[in-house]
């Protein structure tokens, strides 16, 4: 899990690239979040946990967080972006069916995955936006 890049989300400091990986993330984030009570509910521990325990609750609050701007930034977002955004994100299409969907006319892959590139680094920028936009 990259926590700075959680971190710097929350704090309204992130740009378009950090936007893109930090969705690539999402999966991780949520499956943290569903085993995060996990480690503290246990009543038998096999091991100490080395974490401290204040920062394993920063990082848990962090997390909920995070998830909770990256919903509100899509929703932001038009629907045609939104729809856009998905396919890359929750469809994982690639790049070259990203650009042949956007585009009407046939061209080459290179130009289908350089107006995918892009198309999803506009939207990004929105997104980090959005992100900063929250944190004032």
């Amino acid at each position: 899990m990259d926590w700075n890049l959680i971190y710097k989300a929350v704090e309204g400091n992130i740009n378009a690239d950090e936007i893109q990986k930090l969705w690539s993330k999402k999966a991780a984030i949520e499956g943290y979040i569903r085993n995060m009570g996990f480690s503290t509910s246990s009543v038998i521990l096999c091991s100490k946990d080395r974490q401290d325990p204040r920062e394993k609750i920063k990082k848990d609050a962090y997390a909920v967080r995070v998830l909770e701007l990256m919903e509100d930034a899509l929703d932001s977002l038009s629907k045609n972006d939104r729809e856009v955004w998905g396919w890359r994100y929750y469809d994982f299409m690639v790049l070259e069916e990203i650009g042949q969907l956007i585009t009407n006319g046939y061209k080459n892959s290179a130009y289908w995955r350089k107006k995918a590139e892009r198309t999803l680094h506009r939207i990004a920028e929105r997104l980090s936006e959005s992100f900063c936009f929250t944190q004032k």
